[in-house]
């Protein structure tokens, strides 16, 4: 038979357990390029991040004139709920941050995408999560969500002449179906 196990973790325990040979495939973002030549890619689909508050938080000054997308410097002075640091996206936001010169105030860190949301939800700041986990997560319009102008292609990812079989190949084939639907 075919055994099957799924867990999840934070992108750079992820990253060293497909290094290491316990796992064979996993979906992260593709924001790693230092390790990028030991393994092979697939498309699976690309992804916005934004930025995520309680309706009415984020005064209307900081947002471009069509209010679709946030005005990068107006992050520096808002709270955020971010993931911790081994994280992608946490990655991803010190490194957007650092590009516009931004010192966020970091109220808490968290595991989870929607632990940062409901944050957000609550009133208590902002997070800066995927479109797809605020859509997934939605609190009944309370939460507003405005672009980064920024995405990302999430990929998966297996060490180069490592064998994928049928099973990893329908894997792959049904995520870029879910998620490419979204």
């Amino acid at each position: 038979g075919i055994e099957t196990e799924v867990f999840t973790e934070s992108g750079q325990k992820l990253r060293e357990a497909l290094r290491d040979g316990r796992i064979d495939i996993m979906i992260l973002p593709d924001t790693w390029p230092d390790d990028a030549q030991n393994f092979m890619s697939s498309l699976i689909y690309t992804e916005e991040l934004v930025v995520a508050a309680r309706a009415g938080t984020i005064p209307p000054g900081f947002l471009t004139p069509d209010r679709r997308a946030i005005i990068p410097e107006a992050l520096g002075g808002m709270r955020f709920f971010l993931l911790f640091r081994e994280h992608a996206i946490r990655s991803f936001c010190d490194k957007y941050f650092r590009e516009h010169g931004i010192k966020p105030e970091v109220a808490m860190e968290f595991s989870s995408n929607i632990a940062c949301y409901r944050m957000a939800a609550a009133g208590m700041g902002a997070a800066i999560i995927p479109r797809m986990t605020a859509m997934m997560s939605d609190a009944g319009g309370e939460v507003e969500m405005f672009s980064l102008g920024v995405t990302w292609e999430v990929r998966a990812f297996w060490r180069k002449g490592a064998y994928i079989g049928e099973p990893e190949q329908e894997l792959m084939t049904l995520a870029e179906w879910i998620f490419g639907e979204q």
